[in-house]
C-alpha cells in the first residue's frame, strides 16, 4: 500500500522520481567503486613501504649479524629507519 502514491502520480512526477533514483543508484556505485580502489591503493602502499623498511633492515644489518655483533645491529637498524622514513 506504501507504493500507492506513486501510482497516483503525474507522469512528470514519476519519472522525476525515476530520475532521483537513478542518479542515486548511480552516485552509490561510483562511492563504492571509489572506496574499493583507495582501499586496494593503500594497501598496496603499504605494502611497499613494509617492503622497503624490510630490505633497508636486512641490507644494514648483513654485516653486524655475521660477525654477531648485536648492539651495531640494533644501531644500525634504527639510524637506517629514521634516515628513509619522512
Amino acid at each position: 500500500m506504501g507504493f500507492q502514491p506513486i501510482r497516483e502520480a503525474s507522469l512528470h512526477q514519476r519519472l522525476l522520481l525515476l530520475a532521483i533514483v537513478t542518479s542515486g543508484i548511480g552516485v552509490l556505485v561510483g562511492c563504492i567503486g571509489f572506496l574499493a580502489y583507495d582501499m586496494h591503493v593503500a594497501r598496496q602502499e603499504k605494502m611497499e613501504e613494509l617492503r622497503t623498511t624490510g630490505d633497508l633492515v636486512g641490507m644494514n644489518s648483513t654485516a653486524a649479524l655475521e660477525f654477531n655483533d648485536q648492539i651495531a645491529a640494533a644501531w644500525r637498524r634504527r639510524r637506517s629507519i629514521r634516515r628513509k622514513k619522512p
